[in-house]
């Protein structure tokens, strides 16, 4: 093992993955640790150990998914002239690609239509009958707007669960009794007798403000 630690995570080094492997079994028996996994660092040239499973080595690190933008009033875009790319049968992602916005502003733009508050005139007039295309056409509307509502619900979500998986204390105990907290993208490292004392502590000062 190297006396070195990763000029970037802080970890312990090792210099192959056996002798990872060898020094978190021996760590693990003697101080009955949970399991660690050797993986290849990408910033230095050694070994180091987390508690993620192999296949997923490297803690991910969190990035903001691209939730498409509510469409903006002052988008230059004219209902009409969507309308009229729309009746030639562009669909509604093609029509967002040649004026450059989301399709959910093409969405907007044709549901004014049906609603009679666009800049074109209604197609159908107050209780005219509404035949099959019209109702296939509103459909197709529809299932695009809940595609829409339903990925930005998935990137919700799985922003969700990173964010709160960055909040979970985690623990890597280190040679010479020392111990490596990290929370929040945060890292403290102390003793194990610290530990205890910190412990004791806060179970006094528990039972004081009880």
């Amino acid at each position: 093992m190297t006396n070195n630690r990763c000029p970037k995570t802080g970890k312990l080094s090792f210099t192959n993955e056996q002798e990872a492997k060898s020094f978190e079994e021996q760590n693990r028996q003697k101080y009955n640790n949970p399991p660690q996994y050797p993986y290849p660092c990408e910033d230095c040239s050694a070994w180091h150990l987390s508690s993620t499973p192999n296949g997923n080595s490297r803690i991910a690190q969190v990035r903001m998914p691209q939730v498409p933008e509510v469409p903006e009033s002052r988008q230059k875009i004219e209902t009409a002239d969507v309308i009229r790319l729309k009746n030639t049968g562009m669909s509604a992602q093609q029509i967002a690609d040649h004026f450059g916005v989301t399709p959910a502003a093409i969405t907007y733009h044709l549901n004014k239509r049906e609603s009679g508050n666009g800049s074109g005139t209604r197609i159908k007039p107050r209780g005219a009958v509404i035949s099959l295309a019209d109702v296939s056409r509103k459909k197709a509307q529809l299932a695009e707007q809940q595609r829409l509502v339903l990925e930005q619900l998935a990137q919700l979500a799985a922003q969700e669960e990173r964010l709160l998986e960055k909040t979970k204390m985690k623990f890597e105990f280190l040679p010479d009794d020392l111990i490596v907290i990290t929370k929040n993208d945060e890292q403290i490292t102390i003793t194990r007798d610290d530990l205890n004392l910190l412990y004791d502590a806060t179970t006094e000062a528990s039972a004081v403000t009880a």
